[in-house]
């Protein structure tokens, strides 16, 4: 029984018309009049919003490319902080080392050599 209705309502609305899909209706001249209007006017503002839309991405990749730079600029600016820390650090080192070693050659050559120096006045 549920089946049969299906089939009724499938019936009935196959034999329905349907207008929506059919030709388009012919234009009075009033309409098409003011239709044509409205496209001039697009098409005139339509090249307006392209030329500004342009003017807007160059200066958006004017701006990009220049961060770039700059972004670029300082990264070589903090490498060469970085680097000029590191040789800094290195030569202290190196000159601790020096210190050190000095150090210890001091003392042990003036406990070998018979306590003390004799400019100290031992």
């Amino acid at each position: 029984m549920g089946f049969e209705i299906e089939t009724e309502i499938a019936k009935t609305a196959r034999a329905v018309e349907r207008k929506g899909n059919g030709p388009i209706v012919p234009v009075d001249e009033q309409k098409q009049g003011v239709a044509e209007e409205h496209a001039r006017f697009m098409e005139m503002h339509g090249d307006d919003a392209v030329r500004e839309a342009e003017a807007l991405r160059d200066a958006a990749y004017a701006y990009a490319k220049e961060i770039r730079e700059r972004t670029a600029d300082h990264i070589a600016k903090i490498k060469a902080f970085t680097d000029s820390i590191k040789a800094s650090q290195a030569e202290m080192a190196e000159v601790r080392m020096r210190f050190l070693s000095s150090g210890t050659r001091g003392n042990n050559e003036s406990s070998s050599a018979g306590n003390g120096d004799p400019a100290i006045g031992s």
